[in-house]
């Protein structure tokens, strides 16, 4: 009578591995995380000082934002990434001897996706973006 169907069975080793609504996220084990938490980064904008902010996470809020397409160039040897629109209207700041006109967005950079900048980072970026020249 205790005897559970065949059906029954394999509907819960199915399920074993899934994740319950009633389950805590755990961090860093679940890719899940990565989108609850929020996306800190630097918000650099033209004759101004640069600010640490919330910002989008995704394209299309970054190019709302910006109000135009985005380009970005990643940081050698930082794990970070400027993101700025491709139709900036005032010199804002000098990389590499490329001028990036408009605003520009800092994330921090890891495995080829965007990430929030950590405390650290947020301090040596902060510092390295204050000047027209962007130090590397």
């Amino acid at each position: 009578m205790n005897a559970k169907s065949p059906s029954v069975l394999e509907h819960r080793r199915a399920c074993k591995g899934m994740m319950s609504l009633n389950q805590p996220i755990t961090p860093k084990d679940n890719i899940l995380w990565r989108f609850l938490q929020e996306m800190k980064g630097i918000l650099i904008e033209p004759d101004k000082d640069p600010v640490v902010t919330t910002l989008p996470d995704t394209l299309q809020g970054m190019e709302a934002l910006l109000q135009c397409p985005c380009a970005q160039k990643v940081l050698p040897r930082t794990p970070a990434v400027l993101v700025y629109g491709i139709y900036g209207k005032s010199l804002n700041r000098t990389y590499r001897g490329q001028p990036i006109y408009g605003t520009i967005l800092c994330y921090g950079w890891r495995n080829n996706r965007f990430q929030p900048l950590s405390p650290a980072l947020q301090t040596e970026m902060l510092d390295r973006l204050k000047e027209l020249e962007v130090r590397v």
